[in-house]
């Protein structure tokens, strides 16, 4: 159970890696970046949401930008859990 609980952390981490640099690849440049300045789009926070895997449960940070246009393709859009992770 605790190398459970180790892999989840890390999974976690991971993913929330993972979708800030799908942010990024989406924009074409890292956030707080000066080619960034005057796009018109830019990062518009985030919002919180769990998801649950064969190891537990997740809490992920779920980037938005400015426009709305950025969707995350590592999550299924209104999927809760999964175990193929």
């Amino acid at each position: 159970q605790d190398l459970d609980e180790v892999f989840r952390h890390h999974l976690e981490i991971a993913i929330n890696q993972l979708l800030q640099t799908e942010l990024a690849e989406f924009w074409g440049y890292e956030r707080y970046s000066y080619a960034g300045i005057n796009t018109g789009n830019n990062h518009n926070g985030s919002y919180e949401r769990s998801f649950d895997t064969k190891y537990g449960q997740l809490n992920l940070t779920i980037p938005r930008d400015r426009n709305g246009r950025f969707e995350n393709h590592i999550l299924p859009a209104y999927g809760r859990h999964s175990d193929n992770l």
